[in-house]
């Protein structure tokens, strides 16, 4: 298929040529990925992604905490997700999709949630399993895996995994599928309709090709969820795990110009850019216009 009949892998649309970028944020390759973006549903989605994303996760992508102080830090800087959930349902059974190590997971079970995560990483996996006693299964098909499940649940929750899975909209009505009534799905993505992507162009962090396989619109993912019978509680870009992803990305933009540099000089850089971050907040911390995005909806 040329590079100029491209459909779009959900509804079929005429889709035109985004942008194309190799891995800059990890550096896996030199080989070029095509972003594409429908005309008519907006979906953004890679028309050539490898058919092993294995080798693009390197060894640090998952950090494994070194100590106890480490763990309790990266715990701690999960009680914002925590408190956004609570505000819809602060008890029952959770499942979480694309756990990584488990931090979030582990909270919502110390807080009383009886919590189930379907992970990719065999290693996330065992460490879930081993230090926090969560019920994880690794799989890199979560459709699949619920598609075998009886039980039902209060909250789904997928923090910033969405966008790596394979045909989305499919893991996405199984969720709703899952849920019991009044249940809740909690969705955080990031925003490729934010200013900074459009300011930022193919040196957005957050296209992170080609491990993002997808970049999924606000408005693309609510009329989805409208038609698996699931209405939108909460559409925020401003709640802090999304404000820290502004920041992040200028983070990431300062430190990519100094890769070969000794460690310390590339920690001011990244310290420089949390900065830098700062000073586009009155620009870019806006409803609906910040970098990612967190939308929780309810089945009634």
């Amino acid at each position: 298929m040329s590079m100029s009949n491209i459909s779009c892998p959900f509804c079929n649309g005429k889709s035109n040529l985004y942008l194309s970028q190799k891995d800059i944020n990890r550096d896996t390759t030199e080989h070029l990925f095509h972003l594409y973006k429908c005309t008519s549903c907006g979906l953004l989605f890679i028309s050539n992604p490898p058919k092993d994303l294995g080798p693009y996760y390197v060894q640090d992508y998952h950090a494994l905490p070194q100590n106890k102080e480490n763990l309790n830090l990266a715990l701690k800087s999960q009680q914002p997700k925590l408190e956004i959930l609570k505000q819809y349902k602060s008890s029952g059974d959770l499942l979480e999709i694309g756990s990584s190590v488990g931090y979030f997971s582990a909270l919502a079970k110390d807080a009383g949630f009886n919590v189930t995560a379907i992970e990719y990483d065999r290693f996330c996996v065992d460490f879930m399993k081993s230090n926090f006693g969560i019920n994880a299964i690794q799989s890199q098909d979560p459709s699949a895996i619920m598609s075998k499940m009886d039980q039902q649940f209060d909250a789904i929750c997928l923090w910033h995994s969405i966008e790596h899975i394979k045909d989305p909209w499919i893991t996405l009505e199984a969720c709703a599928k899952l849920l019991k009534s009044n249940g809740v799905l909690l969705i955080a993505a990031p925003n490729p309709n934010s200013r900074q992507a459009l300011l930022m162009g193919k040196y957005w962090p957050h296209h992170d090709l080609p491990r993002h396989l997808y970049g999924l619109p606000m408005d693309w993912l609510e009329k989805l969820m409208k038609k698996a019978g699931l209405t939108v509680a909460l559409k925020t870009t401003t709640d802090p795990e999304s404000i820290y992803w502004n920041r992040f990305s200028w983070a990431m933009i300062s430190k990519s110009f100094v890769k070969s540099a000794p460690a310390r000089v590339q920690n001011g850089f990244w310290r420089l850019g949390l900065f830098v971050g700062k000073f586009f907040s009155l620009w870019e911390d806006k409803a609906d216009h910040g970098s990612c995005y967190v939308m929780i909806f309810k089945k009634v």
